[in-house]
């Protein structure tokens, strides 16, 4: 058996490896097993190739993401299983390794605090993304300078884009990375983002310095119950297809009354979001009035 064959030194080529065990199998009957990695195989045109005179069967191993975290979390459990696993499988992460840091993460920031799905809505999807990027679990995914500029003035620019020319192909990969996080709820960053990424990339956690957020997410309820619930539209925009636009415009209907709870980046997603529907623009709109007019009736500091 030999395994972990993607590992081998750089000197020694796959050729060398297939010849050896051609020679060994006809000259003394040998049998070999290889266990491998091929998508990190150097020069993998040579194994495909060669492979078809050597190998005689072969099984590929395709482990979906619920399988991958079912596995995971059998090994690290959490009191956040069940968010986590969304967020986890929206990233669509395969690797058990990986997965099983994710959730150490998570737990090593919430603790055992015991929060309201709303919450957990809030911070859990941020927690899995940001860790899944630091242990590069995400095939082709961003880093963390777009991730925590999502929602932000510095992000707009990819919406103004000249619609009647062919995207670019980092064009194309920004785009899919806001799939994912619309997909994830995550539509906007701000001091928990900052704090998940400062954990990831020091290995240091500061308990006192996250308390406050989430202390400050409790006691505004209301907006967390808000975002999740503008989250929850745009997600159905981008990946319900079951919904007509009708069924859109009636589920958006509701979300002018809470505009004023919704940050400005959210806000302007809805907006934008809305502007695609017919009579949806019209919605839209008052969702962008409804903050601004909440905005000025509050108190601001000079």
């Amino acid at each position: 058996v030999i395994d972990d064959i993607e590992r081998k030194h750089e000197k020694l080529g796959i050729d060398e490896i297939l010849g050896f065990i051609d020679e060994y199998t006809q000259r003394h009957k040998a049998r070999f097993v290889l266990v491998l990695n091929s998508d990190q195989l150097a020069k993998r045109e040579v194994w495909d190739t060669l492979r078809e005179k050597v190998i005689d069967q072969e099984l590929k191993l395709l482990t979906t993401p619920e399988e991958a975290f079912s596995i995971a979390v059998g090994l690290f459990p959490s009191r956040h299983a069940e968010a986590i696993k969304r967020a986890s499988v929206a990233c669509r992460l395969t690797n058990i390794r990986i997965i099983g840091k994710v959730i150490k993460a998570a737990n090593r920031i919430l603790g055992d605090r015991a929060l309201e799905d709303a919450l957990l809505a809030r911070v859990v999807p941020s927690i899995v993304l940001f860790a899944a990027i630091h242990y590069k679990g995400l095939e082709d995914g961003p880093d963390f300078q777009f991730a925590l500029s999502i929602g932000s003035p510095s992000g707009w620019g990819d919406f103004v884009k000249d619609k009647n020319k062919e995207p670019t192909e980092e064009e194309k990969r920004r785009a899919k990375w806001r799939l994912l996080m619309n997909e994830l709820g995550i539509h906007g960053c701000d001091e928990f983002e900052a704090l998940v990424v400062e954990f990831l990339e020091s290995g240091l956690f500061d308990a006192s310095k996250l308390a406050p957020i989430i202390d400050r997410y409790v006691a505004e309820k209301q907006n967390v119950e808000a975002r999740e619930k503008a989250s929850q539209f745009l997600f159905k925009v981008f990946w319900d297809h079951r919904l007509d636009e009708a069924q859109l415009l009636e589920l958006a209907s509701e979300l002018p009354a809470i505009a004023g709870l919704l940050d400005p980046y959210v806000a302007s997603e809805l907006d934008i979001a809305l502007a695609d529907i017919p009579g949806g623009a019209a919605i839209g709109q008052a969702i962008v009035d409804g903050w601004i007019a909440a905005f000025k009736g509050q108190k601001h500091e000079q």
